[in-house]
């Protein structure tokens, strides 16, 4: 998706590195943001997920060419979707950048040519002062100040990176915007060396960035709200072991990945129970399923709350002695 790829400016730093240097491979790095997800998720079974692993057992639903409705409908949502989107953050943000890169306006000097012109303009304007206020920032990166806005800019949604570089390089070709900006990062070059300021080695770097970046702001919202903000309340489904029969129509019937199979802590039991793994989105599908073909009475519907309020935590800390004080009791003596 948009928000966890690298932007697409970046593939035009390499393609317009490989247009000066034809000997320099030109392919993108799809496998990048798998090796640190690997390496995390080793990590992760080797210390907080240890234990023994459980299997993974699937029945796929039966598969069959979909409806020219319904993906008219899909495609028209998703279309709605981004045009929502563009038209609310990547288009304000684009005109609040368009109008930092324009003010305060310098004064037209006749001795210097257009494109010096257009430069010390940029230096001169808001935009840049911010940028090169936020320099010092980015430079062990190997990013310049135009970089560096552009990924500041970035953090509201990740496709402003692009409208942010066209907007900072004057790009306003209507047709083929791409192209126009490959252009000018082609021909960019260091003030003082003359070397390109655009090299594959630059567009890697800033690819890997966003591998490790911090996603759109919307997103960060949303997680801070679940993590620390307000109370959060999720539906989870499991299975009561105890109840189940065995029968497992439940994964035949609904396909649901997050039902798997794991041992029976009742010794007396030798065939594997239903499970409901932890990527559960509470949707219900498997529950209606089961009852509905065997009136399954093992599944039950939990209510997952994040970041409780005092009494809740009260209460659960009321629940838990008083749950743990009667199963150490004999049984006679409940009586």
């Amino acid at each position: 998706t948009t928000e966890t790829r690298a932007p697409d400016a970046a593939w035009c730093m390499v393609r317009a590195a490989a247009a000066r240097e034809s000997s320099v491979p030109c392919r993108p790095a799809a496998a990048s943001p798998a090796v640190p997800a690997l390496a995390m998720a080793a990590l992760f079974k080797r210390t907080l997920l240890r234990g023994p692993v459980r299997p993974m057992i699937l029945e796929l639903p039966p598969y069959r060419w979909p409806s020219v409705r319904s993906l008219a409908v899909s495609v028209a949502q998703r279309c709605q979707l981004f045009l929502r989107r563009a038209g609310t953050v990547i288009l304000a943000l684009s005109i609040v950048l368009w109008a930092m890169a324009t003010w305060p306006r310098l004064p037209l000097d006749a001795a210097r040519t257009p494109a010096q012109q257009q430069e010390a303009q940029l230096a001169h304007s808001a935009l840049g002062r911010a940028g090169h206020a936020i320099e010092p920032l980015v430079r062990p990166l190997g990013f310049d100040w135009k970089v560096g806005v552009s990924i500041a800019a970035s953090f509201a949604a990740r496709e402003v990176f692009v409208s942010t570089m066209g907007t900072i390089y004057g790009v306003g070709d209507a047709e083929h915007p791409e192209a126009a900006l490959a252009e000018r990062l082609r021909a960019e070059r260091h003030p003082t060396t003359g070397a390109p300021v655009y090299t594959p080695l630059m567009a890697v770097a800033l690819m890997v960035f966003y591998v490790y970046a911090l996603m759109c702001m919307s997103t960060v919202a949303v997680t801070v709200r679940e993590a620390g903000g307000g109370r959060v309340v999720k539906q989870r489904f499991g299975v009561d072991e105890d109840l189940c029969t065995g029968d497992h129509s439940c994964i035949r019937l609904s396909g649901c990945p997050s039902l798997t199979l794991k041992s029976s802590s009742n010794p007396l039991r030798s065939e594997p129970v239903a499970h409901v793994d932890n990527s559960c989105v509470g949707c219900g599908v498997c529950g209606e399923v089961a009852h509905a073909a065997v009136l399954c009475p093992s599944f039950y519907r939990a209510d997952v709350i994040a970041n409780p309020t005092w009494a809740e935590r009260l209460l659960h800390r009321v629940r838990r002695r008083v749950i743990g004080w009667m199963t150490r009791r004999p049984a006679g003596n409940l009586a």
